[in-house]
C-alpha cells in the first residue's frame, strides 16, 4: 500500500480499502472481534501506485487458557488475477448461453469419468425427456440412429481420451 507502518498499524490498514468497500469491510472485521469469531472478506486495496486489486483476509481471535483474548491472527492475500478469471469466465458463458438460445441449439456436458450428461432444457426437449430426467451417456447413444451410433461413439471416445484436446465434430 506505501503506507507506513505506522500508519497501517491496528485499523490504519484500512483507508487503503477501496471507499466503496470500506464501511462494510470494517463492520465485518470489528463485529467478527468483537464477537471473539472468524471472519473472511473480500475488498480492493489501493496499491501504492494508486491502483486497486482484489484481496481476501480471513482472521480468528485466538484465546488463552482462561479463554481470554489475546491476540488475533489474519492473513491477506491477493487474489486479483483469480477474480479477474473468474469475470473472464462468467462473460464466456453468458455470451455462449446467449449464442446457444439465439441458434436454437441444445446444449450438454459430459463427464465420463461418472456417465453423466448434464443436458439443457432444450436438448432434453429434442429427445422427448422432461426437464427433470437424468441422462447417462448409454441413454444418449440409444437416441442416436443405429447406422451412426458406432461412429458417434468412437468420436466421443477419442475426444475424451486423454490424448485429445476434446474437441470434435461429427
Amino acid at each position: 500500500t506505501g503506507m507506513s507502518e505506522k500508519d497501517s498499524c491496528g485499523f490504519g490498514w484500512l483507508a487503503a480499502v477501496h471507499p466503496d468497500q470500506r464501511q462494510e469491510t470494517e463492520k465485518i472485521i470489528k463485529g467478527a472481534i468483537a464477537k471473539g469469531t472468524e471472519y473472511s472478506v473480500e475488498f480492493k486495496l489501493r496499491k501504492n501506485d494508486s491502483t486497486y486489486r482484489w484481496f481476501v483476509t480471513s482472521g480468528r481471535q485466538n484465546f488463552d487458557a482462561t479463554g481470554e483474548p489475546e491476540g488475533y491472527l489474519a492473513t491477506l492475500m491477493d487474489i486479483h488475477e483469480q477474480r479477474r478469471a473468474d469475470e473472464v469466465l462468467r462473460e464466456s458463458r453468458e455470451s455462449l448461453k446467449m449464442a446457444v438460445e439465439t441458434a436454437e441449439l441444445g446444449a450438454w456436458d459430459y463427464d465420463p469419468l461418472t456417465n453423466v450428461l448434464q443436458w439443457d432444457e432444450r436438448t432434453k426437449k429434442m429427445f422427448g425427456l422432461p426437464v427433470g430426467e437424468f441422462v447417462n451417456y448409454e441413454f444418449f447413444l440409444k437416441g442416436i440412429h443405429e447406422e451412426d451410433r458406432d461412429k458417434v461413439n468412437k468420436a466421443v471416445a477419442i475426444a475424451t481420451s486423454g490424448d485429445s484436446e476434446g474437441d470434435y465434430a461429427i
